[in-house]
């Protein structure tokens, strides 16, 4: 199973860490925090106490393995607590289709949700475990089996809160490819973090968990994520709920951070760079999104007015313009052979205006306008349109439809344009505060 997972996960999208990360949080977390209840609990402790205490960290490698997995197979291929006890968990592991179902629609595992998500499983997790502390055998047992799947949840998207690619943007109002890119790209460059007792470090994100540089930023997940499972666990041991020690997870969370503006390629090439890298703002202030910047394509556009329309072939590049978010789009390529014509040389320009997204940002829509040359040397030929297209966003992988009503010559006559597009989101820019 976990070679299954591990494998799904390089090959698909990421969320925050990767599997082997989030697993590896899991189960040292859960290590430790078995290991700080044993020391403060005295062998001479009630019998109850005692017996609760072993029903949580007896077989602590083993316990605490399955721990790791949990958080790890938590909101990234599970979609709840209850899919660790259903008969369609294996199915839910080894498929694409749920693992893209949760992947692309994935706001909850970013700023400012991500914390909000980590308390609502917490909480309840908490109160599973003073239940189940209630109870004696088999239905203790099964009370903290319970209580585990929902910190697993907890736990997983505390993981998240700390992954430099989860914050610093607007991700509601962002599409899934612009937050994918943008997610990578903070991911690998990493952000200075400050929680609310003052304490600062630098995080990474993905991929960079055992990376030197994100030493500091292991050290604060491990020891967070410690806090979290050690409040479910000292519930169902002792008993009792800790306040206090729930507002320690609080005040551990990032709470400012270095967020600047990524500013597209063509602000860089004018000389518009963002002036503020080193300021640190809060969370909950940070609220534009991120945009795509560049992206690659290759086209097929079909143009004409019924009966015999031109196909061409474009290979094409977006690039955002200065101070704007609407990009500019460029191609090159060739028609086909039609109506008597043999292959030409076309080229396109065109220029596209988002004016909403839909499914969490898996549909993105545009205004588009543009137009194709077909080089010809007996007369001018290619077509002038404005209208509607639609990005399908699977990951960084962008299926384009467009359709429009179009000016075309040479028959000067009103005629249509199609196209259908398969495109690579290169960079985004955006994000941080205004």
């Amino acid at each position: 199973m976990l070679r299954v997972c591990v494998c799904l996960t390089v090959l698909l999208l990421c969320a925050g860490w990767d599997y082997v990360e989030h697993l590896t949080l899991g189960e040292e977390s859960y290590r430790h925090a078995c290991e700080k209840l044993r020391a403060e609990i005295p062998a001479t402790a009630d019998a109850a106490v005692r017996t609760r205490l072993d029903i949580a960290c007896d077989n602590l490698i083993i316990a605490s393995q399955l721990y790791g997995q949990a958080t790890a197979l938590a909101g990234d291929l599970f979609g709840g607590p209850t899919d660790f006890l259903s008969t369609r968990a294996g199915w839910k592991i080894a498929s694409r289709k749920s693992y893209y179902t949760l992947a692309l629609g994935n706001t909850t595992h970013f700023h400012p949700h991500v914390t909000r998500e980590w308390w609502r499983f917490h909480s309840k997790a908490v109160g599973n475990a003073i239940e189940a502390s209630k109870k004696t055998g088999l239905d203790a047992v099964n009370g903290l089996q319970v209580a585990l799947f929902e910190a697993a949840f907890a736990d997983h998207f505390l993981h998240d809160a700390f992954s430099a690619g989860h914050m610093g943007f607007n991700r509601d109002a962002s599409s899934v490819a612009a937050s994918l890119a943008y997610h990578d790209r903070w991911n690998a460059k990493g952000r200075t973090i400050r929680d609310r007792l003052g304490r600062s470090w630098k995080t990474y994100g993905d991929g960079h968990l055992d990376a030197p540089q994100n030493k500091d930023g292991r050290a604060h997940a491990v020891d967070v994520a410690t806090l979290s499972i050690e409040g479910v666990l000292r519930a169902f041991v002792l008993g009792t709920r800790d306040p206090e020690h729930e507002l320690a997870i609080w005040r551990a969370f990032p709470y400012v951070i270095e967020a600047p503006e990524i500013p597209s390629l063509t602000d860089r090439i004018v000389g518009i760079d963002d002036d503020d890298a080193a300021a640190l703002h809060p969370l909950e202030a940070i609220n534009w999104p991120a945009r795509k910047d560049r992206m690659a394509d290759l086209t097929v556009l079909v143009t004409g007015t019924g009966a015999s329309p031109t196909t061409s072939i474009l290979a094409g590049y977006y690039l955002s313009l200065p101070r704007v978010s609407a990009p500019l789009h460029v191609g090159v390529g060739a028609t086909l052979p039609h109506d008597g014509q043999t292959i030409h040389f076309a080229a396109q320009a065109g220029i596209t205006a988002s004016f909403g997204l839909t499914n969490e940002g898996l549909l993105d829509h545009h205004l588009s306008a543009g137009a194709l040359w077909e080089v010809r040397t007996s007369d001018l030929a290619g077509s002038v349109w404005a209208g509607y297209q639609l990005n399908i966003e699977l990951g960084r992988t962008l299926v384009q439809l467009q359709v429009a009503p179009a000016f075309v010559a040479p028959e000067r006559e009103l005629g249509f344009v199609a196209s259908l597009g398969i495109a690579r989101v290169l960079s985004a820019a955006g994000g941080g505060v205004r």
